[in-house]
């Protein structure tokens, strides 16, 4: 953890006094407070590619307006940091409760015009988009639940 908080203090300026490992899948997850909570998504070396994307995505989405988890920039303006070869991004920390049950059918409208929007605001990212199939999305997943039994 201590190459992480130095990663931290070198690119933002943080002054990290916690970081707690929250969840560690297919990225490692970890709650950082410093002088106010953070997250940080810390991408597996595999993919690279797809944290860049995100990073990307994210940042442009902020920039149209759209509703998403605020990204942390780097001192000189990076969305992205490099960590032990791995890819990580820092965004605001947004407070919410673990298993919260969404009632679709509530809100089915709502998720509807928004999924809407973001297909317009996407329609002018102009950067192609890398399509994940079957074997990321799902294969991985059935992979590590293997492994698990």
């Amino acid at each position: 953890m201590d190459g992480l908080k130095l990663a931290l203090y070198e690119n933002y300026g943080l002054a990290v006094s916690a970081i707690k490992l929250n969840k560690d899948y297919c990225a490692s997850i970890y709650v950082v407070n410093a002088d106010k909570k953070y997250l940080f998504k810390l991408y597996r070396q595999f993919d690279t590619e797809i944290a860049f994307q995100s990073a990307g995505i994210m940042g442009y989405l902020q920039r149209q307006n759209f509703p998403v988890t605020p990204l942390v920039y780097t001192k000189d303006g990076q969305a992205t940091v490099t960590v032990d070869n791995r890819i990580g991004i820092l965004f605001d920390f947004i407070e919410g409760k673990e298993g919260y049950k969404f009632e679709f059918n509530s809100y089915a409208e709502e998720v509807g015009e928004l999924v809407a929007r973001l297909h317009l605001v996407m329609d002018s990212y102009g950067k192609p988009l890398e399509t994940l199939g079957y074997d990321h999305n799902v294969g991985r997943d059935v992979k590590k639940m293997r492994e698990l039994n």
